[in-house]
């Protein structure tokens, strides 16, 4: 059986998309978990409504705690032998669930605890669709997709403990795929087939650009995730901080453009990091004087040109 699992909160206006893929191809051997994590807009209610007339959906309504621990409700609740995650604004193709089935029940599958594929992108109309290949399973002992693009075997990700991080912020995907990536060797991936299509949601948070907030999101979840991974080989862990510092970088010449103070407890998290994982002598002054002089470059005339 294959767990459909999809967080959904106030996602009333976007989630008719997925319902209209996904209800024509449920059978016995499919389930779909939705998880209502706290909805106001009524949203419930509709979800309610869809369930009561497809025995094969499900809609687990919870207290707001965030789209971590109702994708970890999901996993906690699935009968399936494999998980494949949706957002509540994504939809599958119209062939998804029979695409899927073909690919666990080959024998190949057997031997497998991530099945790693291509995603669909697409604008929120289902415009200018185009499929993105992945070109390796790992780069540098690091997942490059988005956790979308895969199908997780159940047993293992309980086995192993892998669970979203559970806080209200986003990003806590990169951590999910880390953790679930670095548990196991069993590994697979392949160029077909591509069955979830991914909505570019304007309106979503993530292209809301706020510094502090991105900083704040990537120090706490990423020193979660060095906590979990004490065993990670060394140049993984410099990865991670690495992807911290753009943080930082991002942050600090923000603060330099609008004269912000950068005296963020999120920027002093990310710098012991650095220390502890990277032996750099970091220092909120060395960043400071780097990410300075960048905005001052990007924010001062040219001076001394001639006319």
């Amino acid at each position: 059986m294959i767990s459909i699992i999809t967080p959904a909160y106030n996602a009333g206006k976007v989630i008719n998309r997925a319902v209209d893929a996904i209800v024509p191809q449920m059978d016995a051997d499919a389930e779909w978990i939705i998880v209502d994590d706290g909805s106001t807009d009524g949203s419930g209610a509709y979800l309610d409504k869809i369930a009561a007339a497809h025995p094969r959906i499900r809609i687990i309504h919870t207290p707001n705690r965030g789209a971590g621990a109702a994708r970890n409700t999901g996993i906690h609740e699935a009968h399936g032998e494999w998980i494949a995650f949706l957002d509540a604004d994504d939809y599958f193709t119209d062939t998804a669930i029979a695409d899927i089935r073909t690919l666990i029940v080959a024998p190949r599958a057997r031997e497998v605890d991530i099945f790693y594929l291509p995603k669909i992108m697409t604008d929120m109309e289902g415009a200018d669709a185009r499929v993105v290949q992945p070109e390796s399973a790992i780069k540098d002992g690091l997942p490059e997709l988005e956790f979308w693009s895969s199908l997780y075997r159940t047993e293992y990700l309980k086995r192993a403990d892998v669970r979203f991080p559970e806080h209200r912020e986003q990003d806590v995907e990169t951590a999910f795929r880390m953790l679930a990536f670095n548990r196991t060797n069993r590994i697979r991936t392949q160029h077909e087939p591509a069955f979830l299509a991914h909505r570019d949601n304007p309106n979503s948070n993530v292209h809301t650009w706020d510094p502090e907030r991105l900083l704040r999101v990537k120090s706490v979840v990423y020193a979660d995730l060095l906590g979990e991974l004490p065993n990670v080989p060394a140049n993984v862990r410099k990865k991670i901080v690495s992807t911290l510092y753009t943080s930082v970088d991002q942050y600090l010449i923000e603060t330099a453009r609008h004269r912000i103070s950068s005296d963020s407890v999120h920027l002093q998290t990310v710098l012991r990091l650095g220390r502890a994982h990277l032996g750099a002598p970091c220092t909120v002054r060395t960043w400071a004087k780097k990410a300075l002089f960048v905005a001052l470059a990007l924010i001062t005339p040219f001076v001394g040109r001639r006319r």
